[in-house]
């Protein structure tokens, strides 16, 4: 009796031995697995623990600061989908009274700066420096510099207003007049860039271009570069404020860098159908007749018959699918609008 009774205690203490064990490592394999999944994670824990510290030492606090920007930077990059366009991440080197630098080290750009107590001068800097080594990188040099600054500033202020929207009224009263006050002709380019972001071109198409067409700026004279580029906006604006049945000029641009084709699934007619062979058949034409990047894109009640679009495009083999997105955009009447869009490279 007394044997299994020593028995039966032993299995129960080996039980609570397991559950022991078993609670934590399977936390534990939880928690690897969720920063596995979402690497830009780390930074955010990183940066709330060293908050906790930063009291303690002034090394604790930087690291806090440091490690809060690389985490608001890592979420708006991988929440946007812009890798392609702005490839780096970023570190930081503290340097007491060091005029703000940086340069590429790795697959990060280093920033070199004096701390300040006011963390959203902090992230201002850090935004300015990363944004001018990070963003578009293998064509900075060959973009007219007008137009890379302007693509720079918005690219701040876009970043500004989603991760640290404190240091917005800085931004635009201290830093944008300057930097538009420098060169007068970045007024009327941003204005350009402005309209394409409210209804979702500006990163989803104008930069996705930027970065795919532009390298073949490389060697050209700088009107020319210019004609490229304005040939491109010019027809993005021009589709953003058409009527559905305006035919006036053709839904592409063919240019010598650019050359890009749309399918804009809009006519209720067509849609009521649900035929997608007239789409179809305009793929087809567009490879045929060597364009790049075919965009197929419809909004609000069409978004579903524009999936179904996209899928036949995908399914016959046509052209190589990059991306589907979902986003907010406005028509004509500057309302917003849910829309749809995917690009396609030949």
């Amino acid at each position: 009796m007394i044997a299994v009774l020593a028995i039966f205690t032993l299995s129960i203490a080996q039980e609570i031995i397991d559950l022991w064990w078993s609670v934590p490592m399977a936390a534990l394999i939880f928690i690897i697995i969720y920063f596995l999944i979402n690497p830009e994670k780390i930074e955010k824990w990183s940066s709330i623990f060293a908050r906790l510290f930063a009291s303690i030492s002034k090394k604790s606090e930087k690291h806090s600061v440091s490690a809060d920007i690389q985490s608001r930077i890592s979420s708006y990059v991988k929440n946007n989908n812009l890798h392609e366009i702005m490839p780096y991440g970023l570190k930081f080197k503290w340097v007491v009274g060091e005029n703000a630098s940086s340069y590429l080290q790795g697959e990060d750009i280093v920033i070199v700066m004096d701390y300040h107590n006011n963390n959203a001068k902090n992230f201002l800097i850090a935004i300015q420096e990363w944004t001018s080594k990070t963003l578009l990188p293998n064509i900075r040099n060959d973009i007219p510099s007008p137009i890379l600054k302007a693509v720079e500033l918005l690219m701040q202020e876009k970043i500004i207003n989603s991760q640290r929207p404190d240091a917005m009224e800085f931004f635009k009263k201290e830093i944008l007049p300057i930097k538009i006050i420098e060169e007068v002709k970045i007024k009327k380019i941003r204005e350009q860039f402005d309209f394409l972001d409210q209804s979702g071109y500006f990163e989803n198409v104008f930069l996705q271009e930027l970065t795919f067409a532009g390298p073949r700026l490389q060697g050209m004279q700088e009107m020319q570069k210019y004609v490229e580029i304005n040939g491109l906006l010019n027809l993005l604006e021009w589709l953003l404020k058409r009527e559905s049945d305006d035919e006036s000029r053709p839904l592409y641009y063919s240019g010598d860098v650019f050359r890009i084709w749309f399918i804009l699934v809009a006519k209720q007619i067509k849609v009521m159908r649900g035929d997608p062979s007239p789409y179809i058949k305009r793929a087809r034409e567009a490879i045929s007749k060597k364009f790049d990047s075919i965009y197929v894109g419809g909004r609000e009640k069409n978004m579903k018959f524009t999936q179904e679009v996209i899928d036949e495009i995908k399914s016959n083999e046509i052209a190589t699918l990059k991306w589907t997105k979902e986003f907010k955009t406005r028509d004509r009447q500057h309302k917003k609008k849910d829309a749809k869009m995917a690009l396609f490279r030949n």
